[in-house]
This record gives structure tokens, sequence and C-alpha cells, in this order.
């Protein structure tokens, strides 16, 4: 029974040690970073700034378009869920997608309980064909939105002013609204969970290079469908410096100099 115990712990001791010492080869940083309140961040942010924040957006080094990041904070004297409003919005130069003179405009906002789950979000984005005279009747504007306890968004498409599809014509065409659009959409996304699925969020700390140094900082983790991940970097004081963004795009606020191109993990 003795050696049994000896040899138990001895098999556990390697065990651990063969942990630490794979986390260390191949996990240097990440996994020493802890998770924080998502909350946290943003009462760090709104402790500074209580106006819009405005960053450029670039793809490598060339410059395409600007954004601008609201929070806000709604009074609760209720002992529920602080609730968090978050707008941005943005604007993307047609030369991003080689359409010269044919900008992009998006526009983001979403309630959040404790900064963590979604309440309610809408996305708009519109896209017009240069700045002729029949642009506005080309043009093409498109808008989603979410809500907590509908099983399916809705989601509305307009081409010069005129809805050209939404929720009720697409129900329409598929076999005369006998399939439901949610059920397209995915089971995952019904029953009043389709926030809580399509867009998670979490923060945790980090570490960024800012003016050649390796600084701490927190990260914002928006992860939306399983598929595109958000990162959002908050220096330590709370300070919005850099939106990493799919596809190599990020937003960066012009006025934190020496910025790292990457985070530290």
């Amino acid at each position: 029974m003795f050696w049994r115990t000896i040899s138990a712990l001895g098999i556990l001791f390697w065990a651990v040690m063969t942990g630490l010492l794979i986390r260390d080869t191949y996990f240097p940083e990440e996994s020493r970073f802890a998770e924080v309140p998502p909350k946290l961040v943003f009462d760090l942010f709104l402790h500074h700034r209580d106006s819009a924040s405005t960053l450029l957006l670039y793809k490598d080094d060339q410059k395409l378009g600007h954004s601008t990041f609201i929070v806000r904070k709604q009074p609760n004297n209720d002992p529920g869920p602080t609730l968090y409003d978050l707008q941005a919005s943005g604007m993307v130069d047609g030369g991003a997608f080689a359409k010269d003179g044919s900008d992009l405009t998006w526009r983001i906002v979403g309630e959040l309980d404790d900064g963590q789950q979604w309440r309610s979000m809408i996305f708009q984005t519109g896209w017009r064909p240069g700045h002729g005279r029949d642009s506005a009747r080309e043009g093409v504007t498109a808008s989603v939105g979410w809500r907590r306890g509908v099983d399916a968004p809705t989601f509305e498409v307009r081409q010069g002013g005129q809805v050209i599809m939404d929720n009720a014509k697409a129900n329409s065409l598929l076999k005369g609204g006998t399939i439901p659009l949610g059920g397209l959409i995915g089971s995952s996304l019904s029953g009043g969970g389709a926030l809580s699925s399509m867009a998670q969020v979490k923060a945790r700390e980090g570490a960024m290079m800012l003016a050649g140094k390796r600084r701490k900082c927190y990260v914002l983790q928006m992860q939306f469908m399983g598929l595109y991940e958000i990162k959002v970097l908050f220096t330590e004081a709370g300070e919005l410096a850099r939106i990493d963004l799919p596809h190599g795009n990020h937003l960066l606020e012009p006025t934190i100099h020496g910025l790292g191109a990457n985070i530290t993990e």
C-alpha cells in the first residue's frame, strides 16, 4: 500500500510538471493571463472617457477608413445587472474593395447586461456606388437585429429606399412561409438564446508593445457565431488603444503613439 501511494504521487508529480513544461513552452504568456469581468474593463474606459473615441482603420500600413466607439452605462437602482450601451460606427474606403468612390458605411448598436450578456444588437451597413446622379437610386442598405427572447433575427435590405427583402418576403419565398426563417439559421439560435450563441463577450488580462516596451493591458474578446473574433485592447488605465478585426484589419487610436502591431501573447 505504501509503495502504491508513493508511485501514485510520483505519477501525479510527473503529470503536473509535464503540464507546466508544455504550458511554458507553447503558451508562455496566455496561460498566465487571468480572466476578468468585462464590466471592469468598461468601467475603466468610462472613468477616462465619456465621449466617442475615434480610431483609424488600417490593413497593414494602408489607411482604409475610420471609426468611432462609444460606451455608456445606464443608471440602475435595481439589484439586477448593470446595462451598458455600446455604439460603434465607421466608414470603409471603397479602395479596399477596388471600388474607388464607393464607400461602405456601418453601424452597430447593442445593449449588454454587466458588459457580458447581449440584450439586443443591431447591425446596419450601407453602400453607395459613386457620387453620381443615380448613386442614391442604386445604393443598398441592410440591417440585421437581434433581441433576447426572440427566436430569429430580423433583417431588411433596401435599394434606393425601397425594401427588396425582409423576413416576411423571405418566408413567403420559402414554400409559402411554411419554413420559418429561424430554422434556416440554426436551432442553436432559437429558444431565446440567439444573442448568447452568436456573440460571446469575455475579458482577460494581456500584454502589448507600447513605445517599445511590453505593457499590461486588458483584452475584450467578442466572438461572433464561432467564426469571427474581434479583440479590443485597452491600456491598463482603461484607454481604448486598438481593435483587431478579421482578415488582418485593425483600428488604431491615433493619439497613442508607438502602439505595437500585435498583442503579445
